[in-house]
């Protein structure tokens, strides 16, 4: 059952973050589309952790990634300037 899967993967997502967090992590969490990449549709879950000592510095400079748009299809299979 779809739904099911959800709850199970969820509660072990939630899992991984308190156990960081019980470590001394502050953790971040973003779902990336490779769309803006390459031309795939591919949603992934990134994590990024800073011990919470460093977390006001650190977390404070970083910064998640912009995709900078698409593209099409021959951009990952051709390099640039073999046509």
């Amino acid at each position: 059952d779809k739904d099911e899967s959800k709850s199970v993967y969820g509660d072990i997502f939630n899992f991984i973050i308190k156990s960081l967090q019980q470590c001394g992590y502050v953790v971040k969490t973003k779902m990336l589309n490779a769309q803006g990449w390459m031309p795939q549709d591919r949603k992934r879950v990134y994590l990024v952790g800073f011990r919470e000592d460093l977390a006001a510095g650190a977390g404070g400079c970083f910064e998640w990634p912009e995709p900078p748009g698409g593209g099409v299809i021959g951009d990952v299979l051709e390099p640039a300037g073999s046509s």
